[in-house]
């Protein structure tokens, strides 16, 4: 794939409609994989598809990223390959919008929240992208949503060995303990 124009001058974009497709064979769009992938950033990988709605008052951005970075499990600590898949869309409106005098407060509406103002004299589509990679990311990466962890005390990794430790009790409910043992 040949390497796509990422930026481009506000003063060049005419009405129309431009798509955009990147991979990981294109050196900035790999470093921004590359930031994503803890560990062996060699095996990032990934590609996007972007498509600019140009309008005079605006520009639309609508895309999709797909693709896989090494992320290390929030819960036992072990690399895995996260996948990426994430659809995005930004609405970045040509004039910024006219805040009036008189409104202490202005309430955002939903459709607000995926609009901003273009600022400068270029559209860098590789910083929508870098932002958008950077979402497409949980907050928590699990390696399964059935991981077990790591022992607390002695540091069993649980998805592969069983932990043999005594379970704590604590000693405010030690009496109650005890009383169960009376049972038995």
């Amino acid at each position: 794939m040949s390497s796509p124009r990422l930026q481009f001058a506000l003063a060049d974009l005419l009405d129309g409609y431009q798509e955009i497709k990147v991979d990981d064979s294109h050196g900035p769009f790999r470093q921004a994989l590359e930031r994503l992938s803890e560990g062996t950033p060699e095996t990032a990988a990934g590609s996007a598809r972007i498509q600019l709605d140009i309008s005079p008052q605006r520009v639309d951005v609508d895309g999709q990223i797909t693709g896989a970075v090494t992320q290390t499990c929030s819960r036992c600590a072990e690399s895995f390959d996260q996948q990426l898949d994430r659809t995005f869309r930004q609405l970045l409106l040509r004039e910024p919008q006219p805040v009036g005098d008189n409104e202490a407060e202005l309430e955002l509406q939903r459709g607000d929240l995926d609009r901003e103002d273009l600022l400068g004299t270029e559209l860098d589509v590789l910083a929508i992208l870098a932002e958008e990679l950077q979402l497409s990311l949980p907050v928590k990466p699990l390696c399964t949503a059935e991981c077990k962890g790591i022992c607390a005390r002695c540091g069993a990794l649980l998805n592969h060995e069983e932990c043999h430790c005594e379970p704590e009790i604590d000693e405010r409910w030690a009496a109650l303990a005890s009383l169960k043992l009376k049972d038995s």
